[in-house]
């Protein structure tokens, strides 16, 4: 990496690869411009469902359930995760920071939702996957979800099930706070991410959407498809509102969970 990406990305995430800056915007015309594009991208919605009425192939919702359960031989059981409060949940002027991480009431929240979910001994130890978003927030929350990370003090995790970096679970692009954070950043703030599938093959700069999404249901598709073209069974996601609510059909609080039994048949 040159002198000059060095000093453009110090200059914005600070040395420490933690967000140093927030956007250029006074945060009011930030508010303004998510409050233009939210009912724009349900617009783009309906136009991509009216597409899929030619389609020959069409995907099937989840199903939802109470606890985990496949409802047939052929459908996975899927645990959609949505990331913990972070300071851009806390207030508005927060959706003006770059891609923030759990604040303290977030970290508790992932402490509370691993108990929820029976902990060590619980439905978690038959996850064979963990598919994450690499936005700060959700990965923070995977680690806390599945017992370790900051949420606690980083001990060592018991529950092991494999990890995959999925840029395809980003957060639409609404605000500062739905940018990502170059990768050499991620890797210098949360290392354990180097080790995972898929940060290979991340874009190294910018992997995530600077821009109003307009293949937003295109991307949705594209990771419908990559999860139910897993060889395991039971698959952890954790990602973010705004995403899911277009796949489940209504809006996780923060740290909400969601089962779910999912045939691509």
């Amino acid at each position: 990496m040159d002198k000059t990406t060095v000093g453009r990305l110090s200059n914005k995430y600070g040395d420490d690869g933690w967000p140093g800056k927030t956007s250029p915007y006074p945060w009011p015309i930030v508010v303004l411009n998510q409050f233009i594009r939210e009912p724009s991208y349900y617009i783009v919605g309906f136009v991509w469902k009216l597409r899929g009425c030619c389609r020959s192939k069409k995907s099937k919702p989840p199903v939802l359930t109470n606890e985990p359960k496949q409802i047939s031989s052929s459908s996975k059981t899927v645990l959609f995760i949505r990331h913990g409060q972070g300071d851009h949940n806390a207030s508005l002027p927060g959706w003006n920071l770059v891609d923030p991480p759990l604040n303290a009431t977030g970290l508790g929240q992932a402490r509370d939702l691993h108990e929820r979910l029976g902990g060590t001994g619980g439905p978690l130890k038959d996850v064979e996957v963990v598919l994450v978003s690499p936005l700060t927030r959700a990965f923070q929350t995977a680690q806390g979800a599945f017992g370790h990370g900051p949420a606690f003090q980083n001990r060592e995790p018991t529950l092991k099930p494999k990890w995959v970096v999925c840029p395809l679970l980003r957060e639409r692009m609404g605000a500062p706070c739905d940018e990502g954070r170059p990768k050499a950043q991620l890797a210098m703030t949360m290392p354990e991410m180097k080790e995972m599938e898929g940060f290979d093959t991340m874009k190294p700069d910018v992997w995530w959407t600077p821009h109003f999404e307009f293949g937003l249901y295109d991307r949705i598709a594209e990771l419908e498809e990559q999860i139910l073209s897993r060889p395991e069974s039971t698959i952890a996601v954790v990602g973010h509102g705004g995403l899911f609510t277009r796949i489940l059909g209504y809006h996780l609080h923060n740290c909400g969970h969601q089962w779910t039994s999912w045939d691509a048949d």
